[in-house]
């Protein structure tokens, strides 16, 4: 089944000389998958060493680290010669031999025309280490499917392709500053993929095995009984990796992420309480190890609060200033506890709010919007502020019903003057004024905005 992230792999390949890929992501993402699937129909051989599954491969990597020596080792052990003008060679959970991490600066150096993947669970927590090759390598992050992928998957490629159309037309208005104003038609049913997806979420397990199921009912039981094992197979690396008493507020800390939310009856996730997550940690200090932890490992967001719209953003943040959010709006279904009924009725309460700002925040991510921050001043607040060519942050308001009118972003708006604004809802119109530089667009587009914003 086809994935976004494919594209990162042929461009890769296709370069004349090229960096050893390292590929980072939660567990469960699908990297191995992925990567193997890629080695098996882009080259003649993949050559894949998992150091997790066969520890004595780290051996290898102890006495020499020369990627000759190396790559001799390696077709000793299968038996079988390595052509590194053809073949892949993919290194997996390369986390458990740091060796043979530090070993991808020299075949950067030595062998530029190298195929060349490491991967590994959890492996954002050796990024930091002195034996890291920093600039040798060409680090990717991958992450859960966003919805595009999704309707991909679910064979509703169609659905995808119509939201491609119409941002593509909208494009084109906003480039001749021209207003419009449209319905989108097939709205009804993207809004039940929509729902499903918020259930399902992106794990490709999760997705995969709702295939076999017909009715969403059996599909969201079925999701929620992997979901409960992909967290606690979390919860078991924080006690193998992290020890016991930091494996415990980690633990305390992913699951406050949904609980805390619940603190603002108005769908507006709140500044996120230090005091309200692990007891007797009330500190940004003490708690900032366990925030690392979690956001290396790839399982949430931190999301910097700005005072101000003027860029830089993050000028205008402070480190114990930030909201928290879930890398995969599944896996916050499953910690929440959400019964999936209440979100094919839409019905989920202060939860509602979350949801959407989370479902909205993984899809920019995932289309390559980074370095995302919220805004407050004063009682004003928007959700998200992303960094444009054009100099201006751009506002992105979520709102998770119909209603569409907002006090905050008319306040950011005269304020800063942005050239564009976005405003996603429930609502099934599609309308851009050119005097207000207001887009409204339905909520499921979140993934399409890059390239207007």
């Amino acid at each position: 089944m086809k994935r976004a992230f494919e594209t990162v792999l042929h461009s890769w390949k296709s370069q004349s000389t090229r960096k050893p890929l390292i590929i980072q992501g939660a567990r469960q993402v699908g990297k191995t998958t992925m990567v193997t699937a890629f080695g098996k129909a882009s080259f003649a051989n993949c050559h894949v060493f998992n150091f997790e599954k066969n520890p004595s491969l780290s051996s290898l990597f102890e006495s020499d680290i020369d990627p000759f020596q190396i790559l001799q080792n390696l077709e000793i052990r299968l038996n079988t010669k390595i052509q590194i003008e053809s073949d892949l060679i993919f290194f997996d959970e390369i986390q458990a031999c740091p060796k043979a991490i530090t070993s991808l600066k020299y075949f950067a150096e030595s062998m530029p025309n190298c195929y060349l993947i490491a991967a590994g669970s959890l492996l954002g927590l050796q990024l930091n280490s002195a034996s890291f090759p920093v600039g040798k390598v060409q680090q990717e992050n991958l992450l859960p499917l966003n919805f595009h992928d999704f309707l991909n998957w679910k064979n509703l490629t169609f659905q995808a392709d119509y939201i491609k159309e119409i941002i593509n037309d909208v494009a084109k208005n906003i480039a001749q500053n021209r207003s419009i104003q449209t319905q989108c038609i097939h709205h009804d049913l993207i809004w039940q993929s929509f729902k499903l997806y918020l259930v399902l979420g992106g794990m490709p397990e999760v997705v995969a095995n709702s295939i076999n199921h017909s009715t969403w009912l059996d599909q969201s039981h079925r999701a929620r009984i992997i979901q409960d094992q992909i967290t606690q197979s979390y919860f078991a690396d924080m006690a193998k990796h992290a020890g016991k008493i930091n494996s415990m507020h980690l633990e305390r800390l992913l699951r406050s992420v949904p609980a805390q939310m619940l603190r603002n009856l108005d769908g507006q996730a709140p500044k996120f309480q230090l005091n309200q997550s692990i007891p007797g940690v009330k500190s940004y200090e003490r708690l900032m190890p366990a925030l690392d932890w979690l956001q290396k490992a790839g399982l949430v967001e931190l999301i910097k609060i700005a005072n101000s719209g003027e860029q830089p953003a993050s000028a205008f943040t402070q480190d114990n200033y930030f909201k928290l959010f879930n890398f995969d709006v599944g896996i916050l279904g499953s910690i929440s506890g959400l019964d999936p009924s209440l979100i094919f009725d839409f019905t989920f309460g202060t939860y509602k709010g979350f949801f959407a700002e989370n479902f909205a925040l993984t899809e920019t991510k995932s289309s390559g919007l980074k370095n995302a921050c919220s805004w407050r001043e004063g009682s004003a607040e928007i959700e998200f502020l992303f960094s444009a060519k054009s100099g201006h942050s751009v506002p992105l308001e979520i709102k998770s019903g119909n209603r569409t009118k907002t006090k905050s972003l008319a306040q950011y708006l005269t304020k800063y003057n942005p050239h564009i604004a976005v405003i996603l809802s429930g609502n099934e119109f599609i309308k851009y004024d050119h005097e207000t530089k207001i887009l409204r667009l339905p909520i499921y587009f979140a993934g399409f905005l890059k390239d207007l914003i």
